[in-house]
């Protein structure tokens, strides 16, 4: 299994501009290949409701008003979750880079997401979204695909960081 996973025992999932339909399969995919792991939803209201019918969740987060308004109250709610990991799931062509620079501060130690775009270590795994235009199920499924898919099964190009980006 991917290295970042190793030792992973409570796993903040963020939901940015993402609908319950959307992340459903994604969470069924981590559900089954980490069913240890204790999983906290950070998301928008519309996505508490609906999650007791997602697959996995063992907590809520409040959502904030608006992602990041009050960084320092966002950076300590995270802190006291003492978070192994934070996986991004943003919608396509939306940056996960606002939510991993709070996970960042809060000393989330693995922070996963997906973008094009390169952004330092704020993201401590980067897996560049598909070429071509798909639906947001489609790209939820192809991050967490490339990150439980196994090490050995693909290259990982370096970046001046330390960190390489994850095709």
């Amino acid at each position: 299994m991917f290295d970042p996973w190793n030792g992973v025992r409570r796993l903040l999932l963020v939901c940015v501009d993402a609908l319950p339909e959307e992340v459903e399969p994604a969470l069924s995919c981590l559900h089954d290949a980490l069913p240890g792991v204790h999983l906290t939803l950070w998301a928008a209201p519309e996505l508490h409701e609906a999650a007791t019918a997602l697959p996995g969740v063992a907590a809520l987060l409040p959502a904030p008003g608006e992602w990041l308004d009050d960084l320092a109250q966002t950076v300590a709610v995270i802190r006291d979750g003492r978070y192994d990991a934070a996986l991004i799931l943003s919608a396509p062509g939306h940056s996960p880079y606002g939510a991993a620079y709070a996970c960042y501060l809060a000393g989330v130690p693995v922070r996963l997401g997906q973008s094009a775009e390169f952004g330092g270590a704020v993201l401590s795994h980067c897996v560049i979204p598909p070429a071509f235009a798909v639906p947001p199920v489609d790209y939820h499924l192809h991050l967490v695909s490339r990150l439980l898919q196994p090490r050995r099964e693909r290259e990982v190009a370096p970046e001046p960081a330390g960190h390489g980006p994850i095709p």
